[in-house]
Protein backbone atom coordinates (compact mmCIF):
# COMPACT_ATOMS: atom_id res chain seq x y z
CA UNK A 1 0.00 0.00 0.00
CA UNK A 2 2.81 2.55 1.03
CA UNK A 3 4.52 1.90 -2.82
CA UNK A 4 1.05 2.22 -4.30
CA UNK A 5 0.70 5.62 -2.46
CA UNK A 6 4.12 7.10 -3.22
CA UNK A 7 3.54 6.11 -6.76
CA UNK A 8 -0.24 8.07 -6.64
CA UNK A 9 1.84 11.07 -4.81
CA UNK A 10 3.97 11.36 -7.76
CA UNK A 11 1.19 11.47 -10.03
CA UNK A 12 -0.13 14.42 -8.17
CA UNK A 13 2.72 16.29 -7.55
CA UNK A 14 2.17 18.25 -10.63
CA UNK A 15 -1.29 19.28 -9.57
CA UNK A 16 0.20 20.51 -6.01
CA UNK A 17 2.86 22.49 -7.28
CA UNK A 18 -0.48 24.12 -9.12
CA UNK A 19 -2.55 24.35 -5.79
CA UNK A 20 0.90 26.37 -4.14
CA UNK A 21 0.17 29.17 -6.84
CA UNK A 22 -3.34 29.51 -5.79
CA UNK A 23 -4.78 27.52 -9.36
CA UNK A 24 -8.20 26.26 -8.33
CA UNK A 25 -8.31 22.40 -9.13
CA UNK A 26 -11.64 20.46 -9.43
CA UNK A 27 -12.24 16.99 -10.03
CA UNK A 28 -14.77 15.82 -12.66
CA UNK A 29 -16.23 13.03 -11.42
CA UNK A 30 -17.90 11.17 -14.28
CA UNK A 31 -14.48 11.28 -16.38
CA UNK A 32 -11.77 11.22 -13.85
CA UNK A 33 -9.89 14.09 -15.47
CA UNK A 34 -8.91 17.46 -12.67
CA UNK A 35 -9.14 20.59 -14.33
CA UNK A 36 -6.74 23.23 -13.27
CA UNK A 37 -7.69 26.74 -14.30
CA UNK A 38 -8.07 26.12 -18.12
CA UNK A 39 -6.03 23.14 -18.48
CA UNK A 40 -6.82 19.43 -18.27
CA UNK A 41 -5.34 16.64 -16.53
CA UNK A 42 -5.47 12.87 -16.52
CA UNK A 43 -3.32 11.17 -13.79
CA UNK A 44 -1.59 8.43 -15.81
CA UNK A 45 -2.36 5.28 -15.38
CA UNK A 46 -0.38 2.97 -12.86
CA UNK A 47 1.59 -0.35 -13.93
CA UNK A 48 -1.19 -2.33 -13.55
CA UNK A 49 -3.07 0.18 -15.86
CA UNK A 50 -5.58 1.93 -13.43
CA UNK A 51 -6.15 4.92 -12.56
CA UNK A 52 -5.22 6.75 -8.97
CA UNK A 53 -7.98 9.06 -8.21
CA UNK A 54 -11.43 8.26 -8.67
CA UNK A 55 -14.51 10.51 -6.83
CA UNK A 56 -12.23 13.03 -5.65
CA UNK A 57 -10.77 9.98 -2.78
CA UNK A 58 -7.38 8.85 -3.57
CA UNK A 59 -7.05 5.08 -4.67
CA UNK A 60 -4.69 2.25 -5.23
CA UNK A 61 -7.30 1.19 -8.26
CA UNK A 62 -9.99 3.47 -10.20
CA UNK A 63 -13.13 2.25 -10.74
CA UNK A 64 -13.62 5.29 -13.33
CA UNK A 65 -12.30 4.35 -17.00
CA UNK A 66 -11.73 6.54 -19.84
CA UNK A 67 -14.90 6.16 -22.51
CA UNK A 68 -13.63 4.53 -25.54
CA UNK A 69 -12.66 6.84 -28.51
CA UNK A 70 -11.45 4.53 -31.22
CA UNK A 71 -12.52 1.07 -32.61
CA UNK A 72 -10.28 -0.95 -33.92
CA UNK A 73 -11.73 -3.10 -36.86
CA UNK A 74 -9.26 -5.92 -38.08
CA UNK A 75 -10.59 -8.41 -41.06
CA UNK A 76 -9.11 -11.43 -41.59
CA UNK A 77 -8.62 -14.28 -43.19
CA UNK A 78 -6.63 -17.45 -41.98
CA UNK A 79 -2.70 -15.84 -41.71
CA UNK A 80 -3.11 -16.63 -37.97
CA UNK A 81 0.55 -15.86 -37.17
CA UNK A 82 0.26 -12.47 -39.18
CA UNK A 83 -3.02 -11.79 -36.33
CA UNK A 84 -1.67 -12.64 -32.91
CA UNK A 85 1.75 -10.28 -34.08
CA UNK A 86 -0.82 -7.41 -35.00
CA UNK A 87 -2.87 -8.50 -31.68
CA UNK A 88 0.35 -8.53 -29.20
CA UNK A 89 1.52 -5.21 -30.95
CA UNK A 90 -1.39 -2.89 -30.54
CA UNK A 91 -1.14 -4.57 -26.88
CA UNK A 92 2.08 -3.77 -26.17
CA UNK A 93 2.24 -0.34 -28.27
CA UNK A 94 -0.73 1.75 -27.13
CA UNK A 95 -1.07 0.66 -23.92
CA UNK A 96 -3.67 3.43 -22.30
CA UNK A 97 -5.23 4.51 -25.13
CA UNK A 98 -9.20 4.53 -25.02
CA UNK A 99 -10.30 1.81 -28.08
CA UNK A 100 -11.82 -1.43 -28.20
CA UNK A 101 -10.64 -3.90 -30.58
CA UNK A 102 -13.06 -6.15 -33.10
CA UNK A 103 -11.98 -8.99 -35.14
CA UNK A 104 -13.79 -9.95 -38.11
CA UNK A 105 -12.35 -13.59 -38.95
CA UNK A 106 -13.85 -13.84 -42.74
CA UNK A 107 -14.53 -17.74 -42.62
CA UNK A 108 -10.60 -19.10 -41.64
CA UNK A 109 -10.28 -22.38 -41.69
CA UNK A 110 -6.69 -22.50 -39.82
CA UNK A 111 -6.17 -21.80 -36.15
CA UNK A 112 -7.53 -18.31 -36.18
CA UNK A 113 -11.57 -19.39 -34.91
CA UNK A 114 -9.62 -21.34 -32.19
CA UNK A 115 -6.85 -19.18 -30.84
CA UNK A 116 -7.76 -15.92 -31.24
CA UNK A 117 -11.40 -15.62 -29.39
CA UNK A 118 -8.96 -16.34 -26.19
CA UNK A 119 -6.04 -14.36 -26.90
CA UNK A 120 -8.22 -11.30 -27.68
CA UNK A 121 -9.62 -11.28 -24.44
CA UNK A 122 -6.60 -11.42 -22.25
CA UNK A 123 -4.62 -8.71 -24.37
CA UNK A 124 -7.70 -6.40 -23.95
CA UNK A 125 -10.00 -7.31 -20.97
CA UNK A 126 -13.53 -6.00 -21.77
CA UNK A 127 -12.41 -4.35 -24.81
CA UNK A 128 -12.69 -7.38 -27.43
CA UNK A 129 -14.90 -8.60 -29.47
CA UNK A 130 -14.34 -11.97 -32.03
CA UNK A 131 -16.89 -12.25 -34.78
CA UNK A 132 -17.17 -14.72 -37.18
CA UNK A 133 -18.51 -15.09 -41.03
CA UNK A 134 -18.89 -18.80 -41.96
CA UNK A 135 -17.51 -18.04 -45.16
CA UNK A 136 -14.90 -15.52 -46.56
CA UNK A 137 -17.19 -12.86 -47.79
CA UNK A 138 -14.43 -10.18 -48.56
CA UNK A 139 -12.67 -6.62 -47.37
CA UNK A 140 -15.93 -4.63 -47.60
CA UNK A 141 -18.63 -6.82 -45.96
CA UNK A 142 -15.94 -7.85 -43.42
CA UNK A 143 -14.98 -4.49 -42.50
CA UNK A 144 -18.36 -3.41 -42.06
CA UNK A 145 -19.85 -6.29 -40.13
CA UNK A 146 -16.72 -5.00 -37.62
CA UNK A 147 -18.19 -1.37 -37.90
CA UNK A 148 -21.59 -2.30 -36.77
CA UNK A 149 -22.93 -1.25 -33.98
CA UNK A 150 -19.63 0.74 -32.93
CA UNK A 151 -20.83 3.30 -30.29
CA UNK A 152 -17.20 4.92 -30.68
CA UNK A 153 -16.56 8.72 -32.44
CA UNK A 154 -13.89 7.34 -34.73
CA UNK A 155 -13.38 4.01 -36.21
CA UNK A 156 -9.98 2.22 -37.33
CA UNK A 157 -9.93 -0.21 -40.38
CA UNK A 158 -6.30 -2.09 -40.11
CA UNK A 159 -5.07 -5.09 -41.74
CA UNK A 160 -3.92 -8.26 -39.98
CA UNK A 161 -0.89 -8.05 -41.43
CA UNK A 162 0.32 -4.61 -39.67
CA UNK A 163 2.39 -4.20 -36.39
CA UNK A 164 2.21 -1.20 -34.18
CA UNK A 165 4.91 1.22 -32.90
CA UNK A 166 4.84 3.17 -29.29
CA UNK A 167 2.13 5.95 -29.45
CA UNK A 168 1.08 5.63 -33.14
CA UNK A 169 -2.67 5.69 -32.20
CA UNK A 170 -2.38 8.75 -29.95
CA UNK A 171 -0.57 10.91 -32.67
CA UNK A 172 -2.73 9.97 -34.96
CA UNK A 173 -6.06 10.37 -33.26
CA UNK A 174 -4.59 13.65 -32.19
CA UNK A 175 -3.95 15.31 -35.31
CA UNK A 176 -7.38 14.16 -36.73
CA UNK A 177 -8.61 15.87 -33.43
CA UNK A 178 -7.14 19.11 -34.40
CA UNK A 179 -8.62 19.42 -38.08
CA UNK A 180 -12.20 18.98 -38.17
CA UNK A 181 -12.88 19.19 -41.49
CA UNK A 182 -10.14 16.28 -42.47
CA UNK A 183 -12.62 13.16 -42.49
CA UNK A 184 -9.95 10.28 -42.65
CA UNK A 185 -6.36 10.03 -41.62
CA UNK A 186 -4.09 7.49 -42.40
CA UNK A 187 -0.31 6.58 -40.96
CA UNK A 188 2.86 6.03 -42.44
CA UNK A 189 3.35 2.30 -43.37
CA UNK A 190 6.72 1.49 -43.46
CA UNK A 191 7.85 -2.20 -44.43
CA UNK A 192 9.11 -4.36 -41.74
CA UNK A 193 12.72 -5.57 -42.94
CA UNK A 194 13.63 -2.60 -44.80
CA UNK A 195 11.82 0.85 -42.75
CA UNK A 196 10.96 2.07 -46.44
CA UNK A 197 7.92 3.56 -47.33
CA UNK A 198 4.96 1.02 -48.06
CA UNK A 199 2.27 3.74 -48.01
CA UNK A 200 2.33 7.51 -47.95
CA UNK A 201 -1.05 8.07 -49.28
CA UNK A 202 -2.30 7.25 -52.85
CA UNK A 203 -1.38 9.63 -55.85
CA UNK A 204 -2.79 9.33 -59.33
CA UNK A 205 -0.13 9.00 -62.02
CA UNK A 206 -0.60 11.02 -65.54
CA UNK A 207 -2.58 8.04 -66.66
CA UNK A 208 -4.85 8.02 -63.80
CA UNK A 209 -2.92 4.52 -62.16
CA UNK A 210 -3.51 4.66 -58.56
CA UNK A 211 0.25 4.24 -57.23
CA UNK A 212 2.05 5.17 -53.19
CA UNK A 213 3.45 7.89 -52.92
CA UNK A 214 7.27 8.19 -52.20
CA UNK A 215 7.30 4.16 -52.35
CA UNK A 216 10.27 2.88 -51.27
CA UNK A 217 11.48 6.10 -49.67
CA UNK A 218 13.85 5.81 -46.07
CA UNK A 219 11.00 6.23 -43.74
CA UNK A 220 11.95 9.26 -42.15
CA UNK A 221 12.98 11.22 -45.24
CA UNK A 222 12.10 14.99 -45.32
CA UNK A 223 9.84 14.41 -48.78
CA UNK A 224 7.10 12.54 -46.43
CA UNK A 225 6.46 16.53 -44.25
CA UNK A 226 5.30 17.63 -47.90
CA UNK A 227 2.66 14.99 -48.54
CA UNK A 228 -0.96 16.75 -48.23
CA UNK A 229 -3.70 17.53 -50.61
CA UNK A 230 -4.24 13.89 -50.96
CA UNK A 231 -7.30 12.10 -52.95
CA UNK A 232 -7.21 8.58 -51.25
CA UNK A 233 -5.81 6.26 -48.76
CA UNK A 234 -5.45 2.84 -48.15
CA UNK A 235 -7.12 1.08 -45.86
CA UNK A 236 -5.04 -1.05 -44.52
CA UNK A 237 -4.87 1.50 -41.42
CA UNK A 238 -7.15 4.28 -42.13
CA UNK A 239 -8.75 5.93 -39.05
CA UNK A 240 -12.42 7.62 -40.18
CA UNK A 241 -14.57 9.79 -38.53
CA UNK A 242 -17.70 7.05 -37.42
CA UNK A 243 -20.39 9.70 -39.00
CA UNK A 244 -18.64 10.43 -41.94
CA UNK A 245 -17.77 6.85 -42.89
CA UNK A 246 -21.56 6.07 -42.74
CA UNK A 247 -22.59 9.13 -44.60
CA UNK A 248 -20.51 7.65 -47.21
CA UNK A 249 -22.86 4.39 -47.50
CA UNK A 250 -19.48 2.31 -45.64
CA UNK A 251 -17.12 0.37 -47.81
CA UNK A 252 -19.01 -0.24 -51.23
CA UNK A 253 -19.29 -4.38 -51.19
CA UNK A 254 -19.62 -4.59 -54.51
CA UNK A 255 -15.71 -4.80 -54.71
CA UNK A 256 -13.17 -7.67 -54.35
CA UNK A 257 -10.55 -7.44 -52.08
CA UNK A 258 -9.45 -4.18 -54.12
CA UNK A 259 -10.63 -0.59 -54.77
CA UNK A 260 -12.85 -0.45 -51.43
CA UNK A 261 -10.60 2.18 -49.93
CA UNK A 262 -10.21 4.38 -53.20
CA UNK A 263 -14.07 4.21 -53.61
CA UNK A 264 -14.48 5.32 -49.65
CA UNK A 265 -11.91 8.23 -50.37
CA UNK A 266 -13.83 9.74 -53.38
CA UNK A 267 -17.42 9.11 -51.11
CA UNK A 268 -15.88 11.34 -48.12
CA UNK A 269 -13.95 13.99 -50.12
CA UNK A 270 -17.47 14.03 -52.37
CA UNK A 271 -19.32 14.61 -48.64
CA UNK A 272 -17.08 17.54 -48.18
CA UNK A 273 -14.33 15.75 -46.09
CA UNK A 274 -10.24 15.88 -46.70
CA UNK A 275 -8.04 13.27 -46.24
CA UNK A 276 -4.79 13.53 -44.56
CA UNK A 277 -1.36 11.51 -44.24
CA UNK A 278 0.27 11.85 -40.46
CA UNK A 279 3.37 10.37 -41.05
CA UNK A 280 4.61 10.82 -37.52
CA UNK A 281 2.50 7.77 -37.07
CA UNK A 282 4.14 4.51 -37.73
CA UNK A 283 2.90 1.05 -38.55
CA UNK A 284 4.83 -1.45 -40.26
CA UNK A 285 2.82 -3.39 -42.85
CA UNK A 286 3.99 -6.81 -44.63
CA UNK A 287 1.22 -5.58 -47.45
CA UNK A 288 -0.91 -8.32 -49.63
CA UNK A 289 -0.26 -11.56 -47.60
CA UNK A 290 -3.87 -12.57 -48.61
CA UNK A 291 -4.03 -15.23 -51.38
CA UNK A 292 -5.17 -13.98 -54.07
CA UNK A 293 -5.27 -10.09 -53.69
CA UNK A 294 -5.07 -9.31 -57.02
CA UNK A 295 -7.75 -11.94 -58.88
CA UNK A 296 -10.87 -9.29 -59.79
CA UNK A 297 -8.19 -6.36 -60.70
CA UNK A 298 -10.68 -6.15 -64.03
CA UNK A 299 -14.08 -6.56 -62.23
CA UNK A 300 -12.87 -3.96 -59.37
CA UNK A 301 -11.77 -0.93 -61.94
CA UNK A 302 -14.74 -1.61 -63.58
CA UNK A 303 -16.75 -1.42 -59.97
CA UNK A 304 -14.99 1.74 -59.16
CA UNK A 305 -14.73 3.38 -63.01
CA UNK A 306 -18.49 3.30 -62.45
CA UNK A 307 -18.69 4.58 -59.36
CA UNK A 308 -16.17 7.48 -58.80
CA UNK A 309 -15.81 8.76 -62.19
CA UNK A 310 -14.53 11.95 -62.12
CA UNK A 311 -13.03 11.92 -58.80
CA UNK A 312 -9.50 11.51 -59.12
CA UNK A 313 -6.99 13.77 -61.28
CA UNK A 314 -3.67 13.52 -61.97
CA UNK A 315 -1.66 14.62 -58.96
CA UNK A 316 1.54 12.72 -58.60
CA UNK A 317 3.48 15.63 -60.36
CA UNK A 318 2.11 17.64 -58.08
CA UNK A 319 3.22 15.76 -55.09
CA UNK A 320 6.72 15.06 -56.42
CA UNK A 321 7.52 18.75 -57.24
CA UNK A 322 6.42 20.20 -53.44
CA UNK A 323 9.25 17.30 -52.79
CA UNK A 324 11.74 19.24 -55.41
CA UNK A 325 11.14 16.29 -57.98
CA UNK A 326 10.05 15.77 -61.20
CA UNK A 327 8.52 12.74 -63.84
CA UNK A 328 10.06 10.97 -66.27
CA UNK A 329 8.51 7.69 -68.60
CA UNK A 330 10.10 4.58 -68.63
CA UNK A 331 10.20 3.05 -72.26
CA UNK A 332 7.12 0.99 -71.43
CA UNK A 333 5.18 4.25 -70.05
CA UNK A 334 5.59 3.63 -66.72
CA UNK A 335 5.82 6.92 -64.88
CA UNK A 336 8.29 7.77 -61.95
CA UNK A 337 9.97 10.16 -60.19
CA UNK A 338 13.41 12.13 -61.20
CA UNK A 339 15.95 14.26 -59.26
CA UNK A 340 16.25 17.85 -60.77
CA UNK A 341 18.92 18.06 -63.49
CA UNK A 342 22.19 18.76 -62.22
CA UNK A 343 21.84 18.02 -58.96
CA UNK A 344 24.42 14.78 -57.64
CA UNK A 345 25.11 14.54 -54.41
CA UNK A 346 28.37 15.47 -53.24
CA UNK A 347 29.76 11.85 -52.09
CA UNK A 348 32.96 9.88 -52.93
CA UNK A 349 31.73 6.86 -55.04
CA UNK A 350 34.37 4.73 -54.08
CA UNK A 351 33.16 4.65 -50.08
CA UNK A 352 29.97 2.20 -49.02
CA UNK A 353 29.55 4.17 -45.74
CA UNK A 354 29.58 7.53 -47.62
CA UNK A 355 27.48 5.96 -50.38
CA UNK A 356 25.03 4.41 -48.23
CA UNK A 357 24.47 7.75 -46.18
CA UNK A 358 23.75 9.52 -49.58
CA UNK A 359 21.27 7.33 -50.87
CA UNK A 360 19.31 7.26 -47.67
CA UNK A 361 19.64 11.27 -47.99
CA UNK A 362 18.67 11.08 -52.08
CA UNK A 363 16.91 8.11 -52.51
CA UNK A 364 16.42 9.15 -56.73
CA UNK A 365 20.54 9.12 -57.29
CA UNK A 366 20.74 6.20 -59.72
CA UNK A 367 24.22 6.56 -60.39
CA UNK A 368 24.72 6.26 -56.51
CA UNK A 369 23.06 2.56 -57.15
CA UNK A 370 25.00 2.06 -60.17
CA UNK A 371 28.15 3.02 -57.85
CA UNK A 372 26.69 1.24 -54.67
CA UNK A 373 26.44 -1.96 -56.81
CA UNK A 374 29.75 -1.79 -58.70
CA UNK A 375 31.70 -1.96 -55.15
CA UNK A 376 29.16 -4.46 -54.28
CA UNK A 377 30.07 -6.73 -57.11
CA UNK A 378 31.81 -9.13 -54.96
CA UNK A 379 28.95 -9.48 -52.43
CA UNK A 380 25.79 -10.36 -54.16
CA UNK A 381 23.63 -10.75 -50.88
CA UNK A 382 24.70 -7.41 -49.80
CA UNK A 383 24.25 -5.97 -52.95
CA UNK A 384 20.61 -7.36 -53.70
CA UNK A 385 18.56 -5.22 -51.52
CA UNK A 386 20.54 -1.99 -53.34
CA UNK A 387 19.55 -3.37 -56.33
CA UNK A 388 16.27 -3.95 -55.70
CA UNK A 389 15.30 -0.40 -54.10
CA UNK A 390 17.06 1.16 -57.06
CA UNK A 391 14.58 -1.24 -59.65
CA UNK A 392 11.82 0.66 -58.24
CA UNK A 393 13.17 4.12 -57.62
CA UNK A 394 15.20 4.52 -61.24
CA UNK A 395 13.35 1.81 -63.20
CA UNK A 396 14.76 0.35 -66.16
CA UNK A 397 14.89 -2.79 -68.30
CA UNK A 398 18.81 -3.15 -67.15
CA UNK A 399 18.11 -2.74 -63.37
CA UNK A 400 15.25 -4.83 -63.58
CA UNK A 401 17.88 -7.33 -64.93
CA UNK A 402 20.84 -7.02 -62.98
CA UNK A 403 18.34 -7.43 -59.99
CA UNK A 404 17.15 -10.94 -61.54
CA UNK A 405 20.87 -12.23 -61.79
CA UNK A 406 21.88 -10.96 -58.47
CA UNK A 407 18.80 -12.85 -57.02
CA UNK A 408 19.62 -15.64 -58.47
CA UNK A 409 23.11 -15.85 -57.39
CA UNK A 410 22.07 -15.34 -53.84
CA UNK A 411 19.16 -18.54 -54.71
CA UNK A 412 16.10 -16.14 -53.14
CA UNK A 413 13.31 -18.53 -54.81
CA UNK A 414 11.21 -15.59 -53.68
CA UNK A 415 12.92 -12.66 -55.33
CA UNK A 416 13.58 -14.38 -58.55
CA UNK A 417 9.68 -15.40 -59.05
CA UNK A 418 9.04 -11.54 -58.04
CA UNK A 419 11.64 -10.25 -60.50
CA UNK A 420 11.05 -12.47 -63.67
CA UNK A 421 7.62 -11.89 -63.53
CA UNK A 422 8.41 -8.15 -63.40
CA UNK A 423 10.85 -8.71 -66.10
CA UNK A 424 8.75 -10.47 -68.14
CA UNK A 425 5.89 -7.86 -68.12
CA UNK A 426 8.45 -5.15 -68.92
CA UNK A 427 9.89 -7.05 -72.10
CA UNK A 428 6.11 -7.72 -73.51
CA UNK A 429 4.79 -3.88 -72.64
CA UNK A 430 8.47 -2.80 -75.04
CA UNK A 431 7.79 -5.57 -77.43
CA UNK A 432 4.58 -3.60 -78.07
CA UNK A 433 5.71 -0.34 -79.34
CA UNK A 434 2.49 0.43 -81.75
CA UNK A 435 0.45 -0.02 -78.60
CA UNK A 436 3.05 2.29 -76.60
CA UNK A 437 2.59 4.47 -79.47
CA UNK A 438 -0.72 5.30 -79.18
CA UNK A 439 -1.15 5.63 -75.84
CA UNK A 440 1.73 8.29 -75.70
CA UNK A 441 -0.59 10.09 -78.15
CA UNK A 442 -3.60 9.55 -76.45
CA UNK A 443 -2.04 10.62 -73.24
CA UNK A 444 -0.28 13.66 -74.98
CA UNK A 445 -4.01 14.73 -76.25
CA UNK A 446 -5.21 14.76 -73.20
CA UNK A 447 -2.86 16.42 -71.33
CA UNK A 448 -2.97 18.77 -73.76
CA UNK A 449 -6.83 19.56 -73.14
CA UNK A 450 -6.80 19.64 -69.64
CA UNK A 451 -3.67 22.58 -70.17
CA UNK A 452 -1.29 19.99 -68.02
CA UNK A 453 1.58 21.68 -69.59
CA UNK A 454 4.29 19.28 -67.54
CA UNK A 455 2.47 16.21 -68.72
CA UNK A 456 2.40 17.48 -72.29
CA UNK A 457 6.06 18.16 -72.11
CA UNK A 458 6.50 14.42 -70.85
CA UNK A 459 5.01 12.63 -73.75
CA UNK A 460 5.79 14.78 -75.87
CA UNK A 461 10.03 14.03 -74.90
CA UNK A 462 9.00 10.22 -74.70
CA UNK A 463 7.48 10.57 -78.53
CA UNK A 464 10.38 12.18 -79.46
CA UNK A 465 12.71 9.51 -77.83
CA UNK A 466 11.11 6.68 -78.97
CA UNK A 467 9.69 7.75 -83.15
CA UNK A 468 6.17 8.42 -82.39
CA UNK A 469 5.71 11.66 -83.50
CA UNK A 470 2.92 13.70 -82.44
CA UNK A 471 -0.66 13.63 -83.95
CA UNK A 472 -1.82 17.48 -85.15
Amino acid sequence: MRAALSGCNALLRPLFRLAQKGRRLVLMRKTGYIVAARSIWRPAPDARGHNVLSGGVLHTHCAAKAAMSVTIIIPAFNLWAYTRACLESLASCARGSSFRVVVVDNGSTDETPKACPSLGKSLFPGAFEYRRLEQNQGFARGCNTGAQGADTAYLLFLNNDVTATPGWLEILLQAMQRQTGVHAASPLLLFPETHRVQHAGVAFDPNLHPVHCFSQFPGNHKALRSVRGLQALSAAALLVRKQAFEAAGGFCQEFINGSEDLDLSCMLRRNGGRLALVPSSVLHHATSMTPGRYDHTAHNATVLNRRARGCFVPDLHRLAARAGYGLALTAWLEPYMVRPHNSAPDCPTDDIAALSKALQEEPLWEKGYAAMLELLAHDPAAALPWAEVRAALCPSRHAYEQTLRLAVAVEDTAAVNRWKQSLARVIASINKKDELIELAQTSLEWSRQEELEYIVNMYSAWLDAHGGGHRA
